[in-house]
């Protein structure tokens, strides 16, 4: 992925969203089979991260092309 093409970071947004949502799944999962009190970082860890760090991803790329 070459960093001067903005659109390379669109392109990773659907494996992003999709990565949360399996996260997110999964953490609904483990809620009702373990009832762990730990489940809304879970939820947070596994559903929102992959969306931030794409986020982050994209704010880096967008800092760095400032002149």
């Amino acid at each position: 992925m070459h960093p001067s093409n903005p659109a390379n970071f669109f392109l990773l947004l659907p494996a992003a969203l999709a990565l949360g949502w399996y996260g997110s799944q999964t953490a609904h999962i483990i809620h009702h089979t373990k009832g762990s009190r730990g489940d809304r970082l879970t939820v947070l860890i596994l559903g929102w991260f992959p969306l931030l760090s794409w986020l982050l991803a994209l704010l880096v790329w967008l800092v760095e092309r400032q002149p």
